[in-house]
C-alpha cells in the first residue's frame, strides 16, 4: 500500500521520515539522554515529574505532553513508581507493564503519560521498546495510516517499509507529531 503524507502538495513517507530524523530525531534522543547518568531514585523522580533535562536553561523542565497534569498526580506518581520494582523488569514491554499497573489509576494520569514515563525509565534502565505504543496523537497518526485500529501497539514488523528504518520510539514520535499530515494514497 504506497502512503502518502499530504503538507500541502503530497510528499511520500519516505520524505516525512527523512524529515523526522533531520528536524526531530536528536531532540527525543537528547531528551532520553539526560537519564542514563543518573541513579534510579532520580530516574523515577523526573520521569515521575514528567521533566527532561533541558540544555537551552541547564535545568530540569516540565515535558510539554505532561505541561496540563496537576503537580498532585505527578507527586502521587512518582510516590507509587518509588514502590515498584521497576529494575527487574528484563524488556521495555515488562517496564511499560509495570508503570502502567503503578501509575495508569492515578486521576489525571492518561495513556501517553504512562507511555512517556515508561520511556524516560527505560532509557535510564537501558530498555529499548521493540513495538510502537498506541496512546493519544500516536494513536490517530496510526489510523490515518490504514494500523492499529483498537490495538494497543504494532510490532515493528508490521509496520510500512519507510517506517522500519525508525526505532519504535521514534515512529511513536513521528507518528505523534504528523499525525495531522498522514493519510493514505487515495484518501
Amino acid at each position: 500500500m504506497e502512503l502518502a503524507i499530504i503538507m500541502g502538495s503530497a510528499h511520500s513517507l519516505d520524505v516525512i521520515v527523512q524529515m523526522y530524523k533531520r528536524c526531530n530525531a536528536t531532540r527525543l534522543q537528547a531528551q532520553l539522554a539526560s537519564y542514563k547518568h543518573l541513579i534510579l531514585a532520580e530516574a523515577i523522580l523526573h520521569a515521575g515529574m514528567a521533566e527532561y533535562f533541558s540544555e537551552k536553561s541547564s535545568r530540569w523542565v516540565r515535558h510539554d505532553h505532561q505541561r496540563r497534569l496537576k503537580r498532585a498526580s505527578l507527586k502521587a506518581a512518582v510516590e507509587r513508581l518509588r514502590s515498584a520494582h521497576l529494575s527487574n523488569c528484563a524488556s521495555f514491554h515488562e517496564l511499560f507493564l509495570v508503570v502502567q499497573d503503578s501509575i495508569a489509576s492515578i486521576p489525571g494520569i492518561g495513556e501517553l503519560m504512562v507511555y512517556d514515563t515508561s520511556l524516560r525509565i527505560g532509557a535510564h534502565l537501558g530498555l529499548e521498546a521493540d513495538r510502537v505504543y498506541l496512546h493519544s496523537g500516536t494513536k490517530e497518526g496510526a489510523r490515518r495510516l490504514g494500523m492499529g485500529v483498537g490495538a494497543p501497539w504494532i510490532d515493528q514488523n508490521r509496520l510500512p517499509e519507510p517506517l522500519q528504518s525508525l526505532l519504535p520510539r521514534e515512529v511513536e514520535d513521528l507518528l505523534c507529531i504528523y499525525k495531522d499530515h498522514l493519510t493514505r494514497k487515495g484518501d
